[in-house]
């Protein structure tokens, strides 16, 4: 994925996502290896047919992320975190490092939109 590219997504996830725009860059961004990891999208399985999506990046992923646990009574995560994904059925916070790749935002977008799912 070109620069160009990544810094239109960036500029999508900051604007009221519905689930098809979710949906396309979703399927533009991801990969077949990243596809057969997540299986078939489902639609019918969303707790929410839009939402307003938040990232954000840090240089300690797994420190972000724990500190945003502790805000909702969650433990810690107990291995390294690359990304983590926070959501409510209209607002969801997306956390990565600052060169996540493409398909690493696509799995947090998922979480957005179908909650925990694996």
């Amino acid at each position: 994925m070109n620069k160009y590219a990544l810094e239109r997504f960036k500029h999508l996830v900051k604007i009221n996502l519905n689930f098809w725009y979710a949906f396309v860059i979703l399927v533009i961004l991801t990969t077949p290896v990243m596809a057969q990891n997540m299986g078939i999208i489902d639609p019918r399985k969303n707790l929410t047919p839009s939402t307003t999506i938040t990232w954000r990046y840090s240089d300690n992923v797994s420190e972000a992320c724990n500190a945003e646990r502790q805000k909702i009574g969650e433990p810690a995560f107990q291995s390294p975190s690359r990304a983590c994904s926070f959501w409510t059925k209209s607002t969801c916070l997306i956390i990565t490092n600052r060169d996540t790749l493409p398909e690493s935002l696509a799995h947090e977008v998922l979480h957005c939109f179908q909650g925990k799912w694996h």
